[in-house]
């Protein structure tokens, strides 16, 4: 079943379609929120008495996900440049009262 989401997720994404799927699968088993959020699949949508706790599961999936970019990109600038590098890297200007934007503003 994966598989076949997955196959559908990626398919649609590689010729610009939306895609969402619709069903109580997400909200039952937060790791299939979790995998279709990994995706990138637009939408999800469950029956209204699901809608909080599958809302909390998808976010924090995308957290997750904003985290593991955020380690990803800062790997190489760790070795060639530091912040300045990726901050370069991310189109963000320094502050100069700072020194650097606030974390927030990678996410």
């Amino acid at each position: 079943m994966l598989q076949m989401l997955t196959m559908a997720v990626t398919g649609a994404k590689r010729h610009r379609r939306h895609v969402g799927i619709c069903g109580e699968a997400p909200a039952n088993y937060p790791e299939i929120a979790r995998f279709l959020t990994e995706l990138g699949i637009d939408s999800i949508n469950v029956d209204p008495s699901s809608i909080l706790r599958t809302m909390a599961i998808v976010h924090e999936a995308e957290q997750s996900m904003a985290e593991r970019r955020w380690l990803q990109a800062s790997r190489p600038c760790r070795a060639h440049g530091g912040i300045s590098r990726l901050l370069e890297l991310h189109h963000l200007p320094e502050r100069p009262e700072f020194g650097a934007p606030p974390l927030a503003a990678f996410f």
